[in-house]
C-alpha cells in the first residue's frame, strides 16, 4: 500500500531523445537511477530496436541509420512511442474493468481493504486482493465529524454511530458487487465494517487500481 501511494506522486517515465533534454531531467525516479534505458523488454519491441541501433553505432558495431542522426526525427519518434504506450495502458485498464465487472456480477463478495483517502463525506478504499479501488460515499455523512489533521472520520456523540470511526490506512471490510437493477455494469462497493450507515442499496464507485495512479513505471 505504501509503495502504491509513494509512486502515485511520481511523474510517469517517458521516452525521450537525450540530446533534447538537460541531463538533470534524465533521472528515473521510480528506479532511483540517474541514467536508464532498456533493450531487452519483451513488451516494447520497437523501442528496443531503436536502442539496439543507437548502442550498436556508439560501440562501433554498425553504422547509425541516417534518420536516427536527426534529433527532431528522434523526438517525433519518442513522442509517438509515448502515445502508443499510453494507449496500450488505457486499453489494458479498460479490459481489466470489463472483466472485473463480469466477475463481480455473478460473484458478489466481501473482502478486506485499506482506506487510502478520506474526507468529510467519502472514503477511498483499496482492495489489494482484486487490485481495485472504491470511492465510497458515507450515506450518513451529517452524523460524522472529520478531523483533517488526524485524518479521522468519527461518529458524532448522541448518534447511533458514535462508536464508529475510520482513519487513513485503517483496514475495513467492504462488500463488492454489481447492482442487478443497474443499467450499466459498473462495480460498486460499500463499507460493511465499521458501521457507517450503509443500506443494501447504497453504492460507491469502483475503478481498477491502474486508473487511479498506481502508475506503471515505463522506461527511458
Amino acid at each position: 500500500v505504501l509503495r502504491i501511494m509513494a509512486t502515485r506522486c511520481m511523474q510517469p517515465a517517458q521516452y525521450f531523445c537525450s540530446g533534447q533534454k538537460p541531463q538533470e531531467e534524465w533521472y528515473h525516479y521510480g528506479l532511483a537511477a540517474p541514467i536508464y534505458t532498456h533493450f531487452t523488454s519483451p513488451i516494447r519491441r520497437y523501442p528496443d530496436v531503436i536502442v539496439h541501433r543507437l548502442l550498436a553505432a556508439s560501440l562501433g558495431v554498425s553504422p547509425l541509420p541516417q534518420n536516427l542522426m536527426d534529433k527532431s526525427y528522434l523526438h517525433t519518434l519518442t513522442e509517438n512511442m509515448n502515445r502508443r504506450h499510453r494507449a496500450a495502458q488505457m486499453a489494458g485498464r479498460a479490459s481489466v474493468a470489463m472483466h472485473t465487472s463480469i466477475y463481480f456480477r455473478t460473484n458478489p463478495t466481501e473482502e478486506n481493504g485499506y482506506v487510502i483517502r478520506l474526507n468529510e463525506t467519502k472514503a477511498t478504499v483499496l482492495v489489494p486482493r482484486y487490485g481495485i479501488e472504491g470511492k465510497v460515499q458515507v450515506p450518513e455523512g451529517e452524523k460524522f465529524c472529520f478531523d483533517s489533521e488526524k485524518m479521522i472520520l468519527q461518529g458524532k456523540r448522541g448518534t447511533m454511530f458514535e462508536d464508529s470511526k475510520v482513519q487513513i490506512y485503517d483496514i475495513v471490510r467492504v462488500r463488492i458487487f454489481v447492482p442487478k437493477k443497474s443499467n450499466h455494469s459498473a462495480v460498486k462497493m460499500i463499507i460493511v465494517s465499521p458501521d457507517l450507515g450503509f443500506k443494501a442499496e447504497s453504492e460507491g464507485e469502483v475503478e481498477s487500481e491502474g486508473d487511479s495512479g498506481s502508475r506503471k513505471k515505463t522506461k527511458r
